[in-house]
C-alpha cells in the first residue's frame, strides 16, 4: 500500500469511515500519478476527474468528522487544479502545430503545474505553486424592472399564521374608515429576522382594497449594493411602468436631484404607497428622498420594514411603528404542520416529536418554515425524526437559527449545496433571475449532466431547473419576482439565510465578499464578490486560484488582477461604466460566463476568438450593432444576449445586431438573441442549423425569409420562445401556417401584418404566452385562438381590425390575462362562459368599444380591471349606467388618462374613487439637444405647470413652492427644466416582455 494511502488509513482508523473513503481514493492516487507524469493522455485525466467527484460525493453529510472536513476541503482545492489543467491541455491541443504529431497529443508537462507536487502526508514542507509560462500563454494568443411586477415573496407559499392583529392594524394604517387626509404618515414594521416583516407587508400591500385606495404603488427591495442613484431611478421606472408610459429620455444620464424632480411630478397632488423593503440603516439620501422627492400635500404611506425596534427615520413626518412577535406555542404548531406535511394537523405517530421539535424553534416563523422543508425530505418514521431531534438538540449551543440553517444547509447533496452558496456571492436582498443563475451554475460545473442520457436529450438547464426546485421544496430559496401569468422571473434568500451562506463560504473557501483580508488570504479565494469601494481593492495582490469575479460597483477602470489570472471561469461586469471591451479581460482564455450587460461597449475584439470555452455572453444594453468573424470560433457558446432599446420611439424598438455568416456553426447554442436580419435571407438558412436552440428573437425580417424560417421551427425540438419583428419596408403579409406543427413552443411574440390565422394554429398546446402587434387581421381572433388549452397570456396590440371578437362557452380554459390594445375598429366583446380563470383585464386606447365584454359577470375570478384612455360614452355606462352593475365582483378598477388615474363621476362601485385628478407631466430629456427648446432662459417664478382639465390650485401652490426650493438647491439650470401635458404611451413592459431580462 503506498504511503499516502497507509496514512490516511490510518487517520480514519476507529471512525468507521475508512471504508468508505479508501475505494475511491485509489483512483484518486491514481489520478494524482497521471497527473504528475506517469500516464498519458488528457482523456484518461479528463475520464478520472469523476472519480475524484465520486469521492467528494461520499464523504458528503459527514461534516462532524474534522479529518474528513479537511480532506474534503483538499480534494476540492485538487479537483479544481485538475480541471484548471485539463483546460490548459486542451488550449495546448487545440493550438497545436501538427495534429498528428505524437508530442501534440501528449500532456505538456508544464501543464501540470497547474497542481501542487506530490509529498507525503506527514511531510509539514510547504507547498509551491507555480504559473504556467508566459510563453504558453501566449502561444494561445492575447486574449431596472420595468414593470411594478407582483411579487410572491414568501417562504415556500406558506400561509400566514398567527399575523391577525398586526395585519388589522396595518390595514387600518393604509385604509382608515374615516376622513382620509391628505398627508404622508410614516409607518415602520419592525421585528427581529425570520419573523416575518416583508411576507406581512407584502400581503397587505397586495391586497386590492388597499390597491385601490393608491393611485401610485412602489415596492423596493433595498439591497445593501443599491447606490443613491440606482434606488432612485428604480422609483422612476416603477412610477413610470405602472402607468403604462416610456421612460423619459436620459434617465441613465440623470444626476440625483433630477431624478427626486422626476418622483415629485410623478406623485404630486396623487395618492401613493411605498414600501422600502429591509431598511435597516438611516443616512442622508433617505432623508432628501422623504423631504424633497415626496409631496407632503397627498394622501400617502411610506412603510418601512426594519431590524431596528425604535427605527426613526431622518424625517418630522408622523411615525407609527408595528412590532411583530415570535409565534405561540399552537401557532408555531400549525405554522409547523402546514410547512411539513402541507396539513393542519400532525400525524399521531410523530406529534411527541413535532412538539420538541416546534420548542426548539424558539416561535420564529422562518425556521420553522426551514425546518418543515428539512423534515418534508425525510422519512416520516419516529427513528428518523428522533435523528433529526437528537442533531437539532446537539447543535442548540449555537442557536438555533444558526443550527437549524447548517443542518438544512448540510443536508444538501453537494452539488445542490454549491448551487445554494452561490446565492452568497450576489449582494444581500438581490433578486437573481433563473436564467442567470443556471448559467452561472453550468460554467462553475456544478450541473451534473444525468448518466446515461446524451445532454442533447436532457440539457443541463433542464437538469438545474430541477435543482432550483429542489431549493424551493427545502424552503432555503423564495421567489423573489413572477411574471403576471405565472412564470417565475427570479429568486432570492432570506437575509438570514444570506448570512448563513456567506459564513460557510468563507469558512470551506468557497467565496467571500470581504474586502478586509490579508495578503495571504486572497491568494486562496476561489470567488469573489466585490461589494465595497473599489479605493479598497488590493491592487497589488495575484490572485492565483480565482475562479469567479462578481463585481457589482459601477466601476469605471478595471482592477489589475486580470493580467495575473489565467483560470477564471466566471466574470460580471454588469452595469460598468465602460465604453471598450476591456484589455484585461482579453487574456482571460478560460472564461465559461461572461456578462457586460448595460455597458457602453460598441465593438469587440478580434481576441474574442481565444474564448474557446465561453458558454454565456451577455451583451444586453451595450451599443453593439454588429458582431465580428471572431464570434464563429467561439464553439462552445450556448447563450449570445446583444440588443438594447430604442426608447426615443414609441413603443420602444428592440434593435438587434447583425451577425456574421456562419452562426449556424454554433451548434451549441441555445439562446440567440437578437438577430438584426436585415433584410438579408441567408440568415434564416443559417438558423435552421442551431438544432439546440431554445429561445430566438429575430428583427427586420421579411415575409418571405421568416416563412422558410416557420418551416424548419417545428423540427427545432427544444425551442421555447420565439420573437419575430417583421421588416417595415416590406408589404407581404406572412403566413403561420407551418408554426402550428410545433410542439415545444411556449412563448410567441409576433409583430408585423400576417395573413390570417390558420385555425390549426390551437394545436400549439403548449403556448403559454402570445402577443401579436400590428398584425391587421380582420377574422375574429378569438375564434382561433380560444382552442389554446395551455394560453396563460394573451395580448393584441393593434392587432385586429374587426368589429367584434367572440368567444364561445369553454373557450380558452386556462387564460389568466387578456390585454386589448388599440383595436381601432372594436365594438364588442362577447365572453359568455368562456375564460373561467381570468384574473385580469386590460383595455387600451380602443375608441369605438361601447361596453366592458359581454358575459363579465361570469368571470368569477377576475380581480382586476384596468382602463387606459378609454372614450367617454364607454366611461359614462361603467360609472353610473348600465355596467356599473356588471362589474361590482371585480376588487380592483384603475382608469388612467394621459397616464394618471382619473376620476370616473358618479362611480357607485367601491373600487373606484370619486375624486380630482391633476395630470403632471414627466420631466424633460437630458439630451443636450433639445435643452432649452421647449422652454426659453425664463426667471423660476414663470415656470409653467400644465396641467389637465381638472385642477387643485392649492396643490400647484405648494408643488410649485417646493419645485422652486429643489432647484435653487441643485445645479440644474432653468433651461433643462420643463413641465407639460403627458402624452399617453405604451409602457416598457410591451418591448420588455419579447426578450425579457434573461
Amino acid at each position: 500500500m503506498p504511503v499516502a494511502e497507509i496514512a490516511i488509513a490510518q487517520s480514519f482508523a476507529g471512525s468507521g469511515l475508512g471504508s468508505l473513503v479508501l475505494p475511491t481514493l485509489r483512483k484518486f492516487l491514481y489520478c494524482i500519478e497521471l497527473v504528475r507524469g506517469k500516464h498519458a493522455g488528457t482523456e484518461e485525466l479528463n475520464s478520472n476527474l469523476d472519480g475524484l467527484k465520486a469521492l467528494l460525493r461520499d464523504t458528503e453529510g459527514n461534516g462532524g468528522s474534522q479529518t474528513l472536513t479537511i480532506m474534503r476541503r483538499n480534494l476540492t482545492e485538487l479537483r479544481y487544479r485538475t480541471e484548471a489543467a485539463v483546460d490548459a491541455a486542451s488550449i495546448h491541443l487545440a493550438h497545436a502545430q501538427d495534429p498528428g504529431c505524437r508530442d501534440a497529443l501528449q500532456v505538456r508537462p508544464q501543464h501540470w503545474n497547474l497542481l501542487p507536487p506530490a509529498r507525503s502526508p506527514t511531510t509539514s514542507r510547504p507547498r509551491r505553486d507555480v504559473e504556467p509560462p508566459d510563453d504558453r500563454a501566449r502561444s494561445c494568443g492575447a486574449s431596472a424592472a420595468a414593470e411594478n411586477r407582483h411579487v410572491a415573496d414568501v417562504i415556500a407559499d406558506a400561509v400566514l399564521v398567527g399575523t391577525d392583529a398586526p395585519r388589522k392594524a396595518l390595514f387600518d394604517l393604509l385604509v382608515p374608515a374615516g376622513e382620509q387626509r391628505p398627508r404622508l404618515d410614516l409607518i415602520a414594521v419592525a421585528g427581529e429576522s425570520g419573523v416575518g416583516k416583508t411576507v406581512l407587508t407584502r400581503d397587505v400591500y397586495e391586497d386590492r382594497k388597499v390597491k385601490a385606495c393608491f393611485d401610485c404603488h412602489v415596492w423596493v427591495a433595498m439591497d445593501v449594493a443599491l447606490t443613491d442613484k440606482q434606488f432612485l431611478t428604480k422609483v422612476v421606472s416603477l412610477l413610470y411602468g405602472e402607468t403604462n408610459r416610456n421612460l423619459p429620455r436620459g434617465i441613465d444620464k440623470m444626476e440625483v436631484q433630477q431624478l427626486r424632480l422626476q418622483i415629485h411630478a410623478q406623485l404630486v397632488s396623487r395618492r401613493y404607497i411605498i414600501v422600502l423593503d429591509n431598511l435597516n440603516k438611516r443616512d442622508e439620501e433617505l432623508t432628501l428622498f422623504l423631504e424633497h422627492a415626496l409631496p407632503k400635500d397627498s394622501y400617502a404611506r411610506v412603510i418601512f420594514t426594519t431590524l431596528i425596534p425604535d427605527f426613526q427615520p431622518p424625517s418630522s413626518h408622523n411615525l407609527t411603528t408595528i412590532d411583530l412577535k415570535r409565534l405561540s406555542p399552537e401557532e408555531a404548531t400549525l405554522h409547523f404542520c402546514r410547512s411539513t406535511f402541507e396539513a393542519e394537523e400532525c400525524p399521531t405517530h410523530l406529534r411527541d416529536l413535532a412538539r420538541e421539535i416546534v420548542e426548539l424553534c424558539e416561535g420564529l416563523p422562518f425556521v420553522i418554515a426551514v425546518v418543515g422543508g428539512l423534515l418534508s425530505k425525510r422519512e416520516r418514521s419516529d427513528e428518523e425524526w428522533g435523528r433529526f431531534l437528537a442533531e437539532l438538540r446537539r447543535r442548540g449551543n449555537i442557536g438555533v437559527v444558526t443550527a437549524v440553517l447548517a443542518m438544512s444547509i448540510n443536508d444538501l447533496e453537494a452539488k445542490h449545496k454549491n448551487c445554494l452558496l452561490c446565492f452568497g456571492i450576489f449582494p444581500r436582498g438581490c433578486a437573481v433571475t433563473s436564467a442567470n443563475l443556471i448559467r452561472v451554475w453550468i460554467a462553475e460545473g456544478f450541473v451534473e449532466a444525468e448518466q446515461g442520457v446524451a445532454e442533447a436529450e436532457r440539457p443541463l438547464e433542464d437538469i438545474a431547473n430541477g435543482y432550483l426546485e429542489e431549493l424551493r421544496q427545502r424552503r432555503v430559496i423564495q421567489q423573489a419576482e413572477s411574471y403576471d401569468y405565472g412564470r417565475t422571473k427570479s429568486w432570492k434568500v432570506h437575509d438570514v439565510i444570506h448570512q448563513a451562506l456567506v459564513a460557510i463560504a468563507e469558512e470551506e473557501n468557497f467565496s467571500t465578499i470581504s474586502m478586509r483580508h490579508s495578503v495571504l488570504k486572497y491568494r486562496n479565494i476561489r470567488r469573489l464578490s466585490v461589494q465595497d469601494t473599489m479605493e479598497e481593492f488590493p491592487q497589488s495582490v495575484s490572485f492565483k486560484r480565482l475562479r469567479t469575479l462578481f463585481i457589482f460597483k459601477q466601476i469605471s477602470n478595471m482592477p489589475r488582477i486580470f493580467p495575473s489570472k489565467k483560470t477564471l471561469r466566471a466574470l460580471n461586469l454588469e452595469g460598468a461604466r465602460i465604453d471598450r471591451f476591456p484589455k484585461e479581460i482579453e487574456s482571460l482564455i478560460f472564461l465559461r460566463y461572461l456578462n457586460l450587460r448595460n455597458t457602453k461597449i460598441s465593438e469587440l475584439p478580434n481576441s474574442l476568438k481565444n474564448f474557446k470555452f465561453l458558454q454565456t455572453l451577455d451583451l444586453k444594453g451595450t451599443c453593439l450593432s454588429k458582431l465580428p468573424n471572431e464570434i464563429l470560433e467561439l464553439n462552445s457558446l450556448r447563450h449570445l444576449l446583444v440588443y438594447h432599446y430604442d426608447t426615443a420611439e414609441s413603443p420602444p424598438l428592440i434593435n438587434g445586431v447583425k451577425v456574421p455568416k456562419g452562426i449556424g456553426k454554433l451548434k451549441e447554442l441555445q439562446t440567440l438573441s437578437v438577430v438584426d436580419a436585415d433584410n438579408d435571407g441567408d440568415i434564416v438558412e443559417e438558423l435552421k442549423h442551431l438544432s439546440q436552440l431554445r429561445r430566438l428573437g429575430i428583427v427586420k425580417l421579411r415575409a418571405a425569409d421568416a416563412s422558410k424560417l416557420l418551416v424548419f421551427v417545428p423540427g427545432m425540438r427544444h425551442l421555447s420562445s420565439v420573437s419575430l419583428t417583421l421588416s417595415s419596408v416590406d408589404d407581404q403579409p406572412l403566413s403561420l401556417q407551418d408554426l402550428a406543427a410545433s410542439r415545444c413552443l411556449k412563448r410567441l411574440y409576433v409583430r408585423g401584418e400576417l395573413q390570417t390565422l390558420p385555425t390549426s394554429f390551437s394545436s400549439l398546446k403548449n403556448l403559454v404566452r402570445l402577443r401579436l402587434r400590428g398584425c391587421q387581421l380582420r377574422e375574429d381572433l378569438f375564434r382561433v385562438l380560444e382552442g389554446l388549452q395551455s394560453l396563460a397570456e394573451l395580448s393584441l396590440i393593434q392587432a385586429y381590425d374587426g368589429e367584434q371578437l367572440v368567444s364561445k362557452q369553454g373557450g380558452f380554459p386556462k387564460l389568466k390575462i387578456l390585454d386589448l390594445d388599440q383595436l381601432d375598429n372594436l365594438i364588442n366583446v362577447t365572453v359568455e362562459g368562456a375564460m373561467p380563470g381570468l384574473e385580469k383585464l386590460i383595455i387600451r386606447n380602443c375608441e369605438k368599444l361601447k361596453t366592458v365584454p359581454l358575459g363579465i359577470m361570469r368571470l368569477t375570478n377576475l380581480k382586476e380591471l384596468h382602463l387606459f384612455e378609454m372614450p367617454e360614452n364607454f366611461l359614462s355606462k361603467l360609472s353610473g349606467g348600465e355596467d356599473c352593475d356588471k362589474v361590482k365582483h371585480v376588487e380592483y378598477i384603475c382608469y388612467y388618462k394621459q397616464g394618471v388615474p382619473r376620476k370616473i363621476p358618479s362611480s357607485r362601485h367601491p373600487g373606484i374613487r370619486i375624486r380630482e385628478e391633476t395630470a403632471i407631466s414627466q420631466l424633460p430629456s437630458t439630451d443636450p439637444t433639445r435643452k432649452g427648446k421647449e422652454i426659453a432662459e425664463e426667471p423660476p417664478e414663470e415656470i409653467k405647470l400644465v396641467t389637465a382639465e381638472a385642477r387643485n390650485k392649492s396643490s400647484l401652490e405648494i408643488f410649485t413652492e417646493e419645485f422652486l426650493e429643489i432647484v435653487k438647491g441643485s445645479k440644474i439650470s432653468y433651461a433643462d427644466i420643463t413641465v407639460g401635458l403627458s402624452n399617453p404611451m405604451e409602457g416598457p413592459g410591451y418591448a420588455t416582455a419579447e426578450h425579457g431580462n434573461n
